[in-house]
């Protein structure tokens, strides 16, 4: 069977029951693009950076659902392959301050059971200082970092504090993600703004990148038939549905890709996708929530 519009692997997996090209087709895959290269290369350049005693870091920034996770996440699994999994530590930001801050790195670093957190700020910041020094850990990835933080001008002063003792004393970097009122926060800060660079992530615009984008999603489907995701008119509709988010748009094509398949068609049509705007951001805000009461 001639598929010239898939992928060497996406061709092989044509031979699978429909079953399992379902599953494929859900499960997570990486593609490649200019802002997410430009975020790991950040990434990997404050990991390999000369020791010094300043704060070094940067920031993921972008709107939610446009793969700023899966970035940081994808840098931290690689980061283990290549033998640092002591080296990189990740955590996701919940609410309550330096006191939440604390917690969460607290939970992802202590590998000794029966040992909590110290119930003061002082005692869990020196608890969770001595454990980074224990592990030889070189950077520090906080995800959702603005769910830590308050209008409090003074607690974001001591989360901030915090952050560059880890740089000075432990040589640790420190990248951040969250939207962009995360950068204008750092920015406005006179001791951090000098201290972290940033890579955006902007919404997509519906140019030949997208449709570049839309062509290379179609490769990684196992599906038989060409669905020219990539033509205009296709990508307008995909675009109009997703608002330019990246996982916006994944989890469409991913979507009709999957009603295809369970429709005994190899293609995705028009309709497949319009089928999908219930499932995305745009559909479920236009919902009329009074009326289902």
């Amino acid at each position: 069977m001639i598929a010239s519009h898939l992928t060497s692997e996406a061709a092989t997996q044509l031979q699978l029951p429909v079953a399992r090209r379902r599953q494929l087709v859900r499960e997570p895959f990486w593609i490649d693009y200019a802002a997410a290269s430009k975020a790991n290369y950040m990434l990997t350049d404050l990991l390999g950076r000369a020791v010094t005693k300043r704060l070094a870091g940067g920031m993921v920034l972008g709107p939610f659902g446009n793969g700023k996770s899966t970035i940081v996440r994808r840098f931290a699994v690689t980061a283990t392959r290549m033998g640092k999994a002591k080296s990189v530590v990740y955590v996701t930001a919940n609410s309550g301050g330096l006191m939440g801050i604390l917690s969460v790195i607290w939970r992802g670093i202590s590998n000794t059971m029966g040992i909590g957190l110290r119930s003061s700020i002082p005692k869990a910041r020196s608890q969770v200082l001595a454990r980074f020094e224990e592990l030889g850990t070189e950077m520090l990835i906080i995800d959702e970092f603005p769910n830590a933080l308050t209008t409090t001008e003074n607690i974001q002063e001591t989360i901030f504090s915090f952050l560059r003792q880890v740089g000075e004393e432990l040589n640790i970097a420190v990248a951040l993600v969250g939207d962009k009122s995360l950068g204008k926060l750092v920015y406005d800060d006179d001791q951090m703004s000098t201290r972290l660079d940033h890579a955006f992530l902007p919404r997509w615009k519906c140019d030949n990148d997208f449709a570049m984008l839309l062509r290379t999603l179609e490769g990684v489907m196992p599906l038989a038939e060409p669905s020219r995701l990539g033509r205009f008119e296709t990508a307008q509709l995909i675009h109009s549905l997703s608002g330019g988010l990246i996982g916006e748009t994944t989890k469409i094509v991913t979507g009709a890709a999957v009603m295809a398949l369970d429709d005994g068609r190899e293609h995705v049509t028009l309709s497949d996708l319009e089928a999908q705007r219930a499932r995305t951001l745009i559909g479920k805000r236009s919902v009329n929530w009074q009326a289902l009461a």
